[in-house]
């Protein structure tokens, strides 16, 4: 029965994560003039999706692992785990970071590291850090899925991409650098 919510969940959470993208990403302009404009109706709207998707990324953290032990458990009684922000991988990311999150939302932060280190050209033990540095903050911060939408966006402005590869990924500065050129060679045509 968990496994079974667990599953439903996760697809609302992929369809809500999309709408938000798409949102976001094909009407820019009205998204960006809720602001200037002080009529925040757009944006409001995208919040209200944004919070549901948070909310159904903290069920999913309460949520135990395995399904209960039939002999060892207790009618109606359900342990809950701390809460865990996850949020499901926008399908705008390129291939190889969409399977990157969603090994992160797994927990599988070594397998993630491996196409993180194809990425972004790292060695297998920065990979693993950079992996790892990703998790804590996907766990963290619920506009972390956003920011992960806007990679392959950024690559055509190094210095914005650099910043971005730096914050979600933890990379220094030169690290960052080349990360964006092994990106870009690998993300845009």
């Amino acid at each position: 029965m968990i496994n079974k919510a667990k599953a439903i969940l996760k697809k609302a959470q992929a369809i809500l994560a999309e709408q938000v993208c798409s949102e976001i990403v094909e009407d820019e302009e009205a998204f960006l003039n809720s602001f200037a404009d002080a009529d925040l109706g757009f944006f409001n709207d995208v919040f209200e999706k944004a919070d549901k998707l948070r909310d159904i990324s903290i069920i999913l953290g309460s949520l135990p692992d395995n399904e209960p032990d039939p002999e060892g458990s207790h009618p109606g009684v359900m342990e809950i785990q701390p809460n865990v922000i996850v949020a499901a991988a926008p399908s705008q990311l390129p291939v190889d970071l969409n399977a990157f999150v969603q090994l992160v939302t797994e927990g599988r932060i070594n397998e993630a590291s491996v196409g993180l280190r194809h990425l972004f050209g790292l060695s297998h033990e920065r990979g693993v850090e950079c992996a790892k540095y990703f998790s804590n903050l996907w766990v963290s911060d619920v506009d972390t899925w956003a920011k992960a939408c806007r990679i392959k966006q950024t690559l055509e402005h190094p210095n914005q991409a650099i910043l971005l590869l730096a914050e979600l990924f933890g990379l220094n500065a030169m690290e960052a650098a080349r990360a964006v050129q092994a990106a870009r060679k690998t993300m845009l045509p």
